[in-house]
């Protein structure tokens, strides 16, 4: 076991919880993985097809996350592919089906259309497993808006004696929240006063109820398949005391004056800003100091179509669209929420806080988010405004998904460039810029578009490419939560690279020569057309950096370098770190700057500008001196163009 995972994977040892799961798999038995975010829980699935040399199925909530995928996977030298509506290689069908791939991703919406003939002939073939990746995404998505989630469970009476997997990071954090939920709602019981909660499903609302009344505490329902009877029998139990909670869907509350409701909470995204208004309004009615808590997740976001499939004319759909964006921006502001209500609906407040929202009691760290700012706004505008936020956060990430390489995004200066945060932490930069008007939400039918706005196109335009004016924002919890998450795992890119070295006391020319990597690894994915991330992640460019090996053996041995990258670009590789090492006056296999030996830890790296190429210079003064746009540059000749990533 661990000489595959030292030959596709490069490491030598498991991280803590994925040997366990593997184990699980190899023993034919049904397991639930729930490891944190970047604890490595895809190598559980992708060890056991590589051991046994049968399929290995993976069901994935995304196309684009399965291309990616697929992408890296090829470049360690596994076979791999994905069905779906996106491949285009008419092959892969008639080869998976014979079992010749060890990993084959799939939609649940592909893997339930699929024919049983399929199944039955690549059973034959050999299936070792059944993984649903993501799999918080069974409850969340499964009842309402993807109900292909909740019949995934047919297939076991064809892929019998094939163990299921479900693998997620977030169940954990689910449980504890509805937890934590009870316990609040809690405190205002034992108080005596009523709490309303209004939940977008019905199946949140059957969730909740249940954890409350197993919590002993008297609780009421209200939804719209309770029969008439049942709903009246709720409502009055709950306007006479008799019942402290009510859990709702919206249909619950329009004929309720009751003053002395201490407690509304909205769990997920209300529908619009009106609404919302509305149903928060029934707090504290009595005078009596009340509070109002909406708790919502970026799935919330992405239920458009849901809430526009039975409506048949365009107005009726821009008319749900706008209310939803309206309240997908009040659940992203890092300002005053008063003030944007009271914007919303024609008022003006001349003051900037109201001390009473979360956003104005609580502080929130500020950071100059100039570069970043710089970074994703440029990207939209190249773009050109036809696309929504997924497709510019994927650039930036590197994906190289079809979407990508059919509208040559790929070739942009800025593919690749963001892989250091999640999309997550992208978007919510995102949502930051249209909230102080940097960036434009529009729509058309369901789909949402995104574009700069002329206060952004005015930053743009002021920006240079070793200066961007300061652009101050509050960092939201989700940014925070996703830069500690990157700090636990050691996940942190070129953005961050410089207080990574500092930490690791890189000497200056050590320094140069990982950038100096970085940048031919950037070559290298452009040559074989991947994203550089596939070829090896910078946690392993480092190694390669302070180790500097000379031979194919002792570029094996570093931790993180698989034998399809020592067999495939070894040579490669080698010729560059001898050339690289010779240049900066570095001794191979290990040893320290000759130069520099003694003082190593004085001389950490300090923030230095590089000095340019000449073809790079070319790129600098095409934009900073002749003023020509990212867009007109981008269409000069490659010698040009590659270059233009180091602008940033």
């Amino acid at each position: 076991m661990l000489s595959t995972l030292k030959q596709y994977f490069g490491y030598a040892s498991f991280r803590p919880s994925q040997k366990e799961v593997i184990d699980q798999i190899l023993d034919k038995r049904d397991c639930l993985a729930v490891m944190a975010t970047g604890s490595g829980k895809s190598l559980c699935y992708q060890v056991p097809p590589l051991l046994l040399e049968k399929t290995a199925i993976v069901i994935s909530p995304l196309i684009s996350l399965m291309q990616d995928q697929v992408m890296s996977l090829k470049q360690r030298g596994i076979r791999a592919e994905f069905l779906g509506s996106a491949q285009t290689d008419g092959s892969v069908h008639t080869k998976a089906q014979s079992g010749h791939f060890h990993l084959l991703f799939m939609t649940p919406e592909k893997a339930c259309s699929t024919p049983l003939s399929f199944w039955l002939e690549l059973l034959e073939a050999g299936i070792c497993l059944f993984a649903v990746d993501e799999a918080h995404c069974i409850s969340e998505w499964g009842h309402d808006f993807r109900v292909e989630y909740k019949q995934l469970h047919k297939l076991r009476d064809v892929l019998l004696d094939v163990p299921f997997v479900g693998l997620t990071a977030t169940a954990t954090e689910n449980l504890q929240f509805v937890d934590e939920l009870v316990q609040e709602i809690s405190k205002y019981a034992r108080k005596a006063g009523s709490t309303i909660i209004y939940c977008t499903t019905i199946k949140d609302v059957e969730q909740i109820h249940k954890s409350l009344q197993e919590a002993g505490i008297k609780t009421g329902i209200y939804h719209g398949q309770m029969s008439s009877k049942a709903r009246e029998e709720s409502h009055r139990s709950f306007i006479k005391d008799e019942l402290l909670v009510m859990v709702a869907t919206i249909a619950f509350g329009m004929g309720i004056d009751k003053p002395n409701i201490r407690q509304v909470i909205h769990y997920g995204c209300p529908k619009s800003i009106e609404s919302y208004y509305q149903e928060s309004g029934r707090c504290g009615r009595d005078g009596i100091p009340s509070v109002c808590w909406l708790y919502y997740s970026r799935a919330d976001f992405a239920k458009a179509d849901f809430y526009c499939g039975g409506l048949r004319t365009e107005n009726q759909r821009r008319a749900v669209m706008e209310s939803l964006l309206a309240a997908q921006h009040y659940c992203s502001l890092t300002t005053c929420r008063r003030k944007f209500l009271l914007s919303y609906f024609g008022e003006k407040s001349s003051a900037e806080k109201c001390g009473n929202c979360d956003n104005c009691m609580v502080s929130k760290s500020e950071r100059d988010m100039s570069k970043e700012s710089f970074l994703l706004m440029s990207c939209i505008q190249s773009c050109q405004g036809n696309w929504g936020l997924n497709m510019p956060v994927d650039v930036l990430r590197g994906s190289r998904a079809k979407k990508i390489l059919n509208a040559h995004f790929d070739k942009l200066p800025f593919h690749g460039l963001g892989k250091d945060y999640s999309s997550n932490w992208w978007k919510s930069l995102a949502y930051q810029l249209i909230s102080h008007g940097y960036l434009m939400e529009t729509f058309r039918d369901t789909y949402k578009f995104v574009r700069v706005s002329p206060k952004g196109e005015k930053y743009i335009r002021s920006a240079r490419p070793d200066h961007q004016p300061a652009l101050i924002l509050p960092l939201t919890d989700e940014m925070v939560e996703d830069e500690e998450q990157q700090c636990t795992t050691g996940e942190v890119g070129e953005l961050n690279s410089m207080a990574t070295l500092e930490c690791e006391q890189l000497s200056e020319a050590e320094a140069q020569i990982f950038h100096m990597l970085l940048d031919e690894r950037t070559k290298l994915a452009k040559s074989i057309g991947t994203a550089p991330y596939a070829v090896c992640g910078d946690q392993t460019i480092k190694k390669i950096a302070l180790a500097r090996p000379s031979t194919k053996a002792r570029l094996a041995n570093i931790d993180g370098v698989n034998q399809h990258l020592v067999v495939r670009h070894g040579d490669y590789l080698l010729q560059t770190i001898r050339q690289l090492s010779q240049e900066l006056n570095l001794s191979l296999d290990g040893g320290a700057n000759l130069e520099t030996a003694n003082t190593r830890k004085a001389n950490l790296v300090p923030h230095h500008k590089k000095k340019l190429t000449p073809a790079k210079f070319d790129a600098w003064k095409l934009w900073h001196e002749n003023g020509l746009p990212i867009q007109k540059i981008a269409v000069f000749p490659d010698k040009i163009f590659n270059y233009m990533l180091y602008a940033f």
